[in-house]
């Protein structure tokens, strides 16, 4: 389920790395033109042409590299789904999930720890057997004769007998079957303990890379914005010659690395809220 999970969002998040950087290349190579047309005028140097288009090639390499990596997410899909032609993922929708105690009460009923419990369970009823073993018992026995050669008597075609077994004496056998049926259910309860110390410890870790993963998201959300909003200015400020080209540059840079790791959150936050999900064993409901 995780593995499947972990495809697809990789491959969600190489095709949106995919587009942004694409989408950067056609904000790069319209500052190129606009420099160009300024240095034909001699409003800008030649060396900031020059330096734009640096950038542009730089662009480019990381959008081949996006690409790469978005081939390299499609085989992993299509072999986690045995599918052959090439898969868009849908946008997963942004969800902050429930709160903690929902999460554990859950992880309480997982199938592995039910399966610890009802074997718990299992080793209780058997070390009761043990005990009682020690006790005396009474067996009962009748038979009846259908058919017999020579037939007797009717009165004579049954029998019955009681016989009282005490066990004053079984050579440590008792003591022993005893024994070893408390160790069993001890290393019994030992394991449900285990479980359920696991299923927690994973809930708890689940949900704290949930929470800090959106606490990521929402922040660089909000940087993204202040880094647009830089972008923007910085290339104002140009036209009327308050900063120079790398100034601009290094603004639309900042801009695409925030946006670039904002979707990398945005994975990370989706991958772990299924990561709780599937701690708690809520996809298995």
């Amino acid at each position: 389920y995780l593995s499947a999970a972990q495809a697809y969002l990789n491959l969600l998040a190489a095709q949106r790395e995919a587009a942004i950087r694409a989408g950067q290349l056609a904000v790069t190579a319209r500052r190129i033109s606009e420099l160009e047309a300024r240095a034909a005028i001699g409003r800008s140097r030649r060396s900031e042409v020059v330096a734009a288009r640096s950038q542009l090639a730089q662009d480019k390499a990381g959008y081949l590299a996006a690409l790469s990596d978005e081939r390299l997410a499609q085989q992993a899909l299509r072999f986690m789904t045995g599918l052959r032609e090439d898969l868009v993922p849908a946008e997963i929708e942004t969800r902050s999930g429930a709160p903690l105690a929902d999460y554990l009460t859950l992880a309480r009923s997982r199938p592995d720890v039910e399966a610890r419990r009802l074997s718990a369970r299992s080793y209780d009823y058997l070390a009761e057997l043990q005990e009682r073993g020690a006790l005396p018992t009474l067996d009962l026995a009748a038979n009846y004769f259908v058919l017999r050669d020579p037939m007797p008597e009717p009165e004579n075609r049954w029998d019955a007998g009681a016989f009282l077994r005490i066990p004053l004496y079984t050579g440590g056998a008792l003591k022993a079957g005893r024994d070893a049926a408390y160790a069993a259910r001890k290393a019994a309860g030992l394991g449900l303990d285990l479980a359920l110390r696991q299923a927690e410890s994973e809930v708890n870790s689940a949900y704290d890379e949930l929470e800090y993963a959106l606490r990521q998201e929402r922040t660089l959300a909000e940087a993204l914005v202040l880094a647009e909003e830089n972008a923007r200015y910085q290339a104002e400020d140009y036209k009327l010659g308050l900063v120079n080209n790398l100034d601009v540059l290094g603004a639309l840079n900042t801009a695409l690395q925030t946006r670039l790791a904002l979707s990398q959150a945005q994975a990370r936050a989706r991958l772990a809220l299924l990561k709780l999900e599937t701690a708690a064993g809520a996809e298995l409901k």
